[in-house]
């Protein structure tokens, strides 16, 4: 699956980029446009020749520190480049991204990126507002085919299902925990504590469910 654009617009970190270069003669263009389409036609034949398979994915939050990583084998020996995309993730995220991105506020990321046979570890930056956000992370090829996604639990107060809300079904999950019938994870735990005690306990399940119900401001 190569990404190869011809004249086209693509997109790198939120920026439209013009495909070859409009000031070129007429006959230049269309020489050069040649031997794009026939590198094109060459990268395709190499590419579905060789049965790229992706595994071991996954994406991990550090403060505002994103880091990303998955194992690629069959890719060609040059590497093969992907659509890095990273959106705040909610009840409605699927697996693969919005058909149209363009000016969609939940885009966190986006980015060019080329992956090898082997191992691969993407590091990036994002908002400070957004470091306790729930994020899908798509890794994906051309015309928005999706070849891998992973999930980065967010850690806001009170949000302990990480699904972007806060309501009844994590005022059960807490109490499920606190009577030992479910486990949480490391950012689960970290949105439990909602009264700030150190402890996970029934106190955190009786505050949880008074502000689900407006008796108190906040958490």
């Amino acid at each position: 699956m190569g990404v190869i654009y011809i004249g086209g617009d693509i997109m790198r970190k939120g920026h439209a980029i013009r495909g070859y270069a409009s000031f070129l003669p007429k006959r230049t263009k269309t020489f050069f446009g040649i031997l794009l389409a026939l590198a094109m036609i060459l990268a395709s034949v190499s590419v579905s020749m060789a049965a790229v398979a992706f595994s071991n994915m996954t994406a991990s939050r550090n403060d505002t520190t994103v880091t990303v990583s998955f194992t690629v084998s069959g890719a060609p020996a040059a590497g093969m480049e992907v659509t890095l995309l990273v959106m705040e993730k909610t009840n409605e995220s699927g697996p693969t991204p919005p058909s149209n991105i363009e000016n969609r506020k939940d885009v966190v990321y986006i980015d060019q990126k080329t992956m090898m046979n082997g191992a691969n570890n993407f590091t990036f930056k994002i908002s400070d507002s957004l470091k306790n956000t729930p994020l899908r992370v798509y890794i994906g090829g051309n015309n928005g085919a999706t070849v891998a996604y992973a999930d980065i639990a967010g850690n806001q107060l009170g949000d302990v299902n990480g699904d972007g809300k806060i309501n009844i079904g994590d005022v059960d999950l807490l109490y499920q925990y606190v009577r030992g019938r479910r486990t949480l994870a490391a950012e689960q735990i970290a949105a439990s504590d909602v009264n700030k005690d150190g402890k996970i306990n029934i106190g955190d399940v009786d505050r949880l469910y008074q502000f689900i119900r407006g008796r108190i401001p906040n958490l």
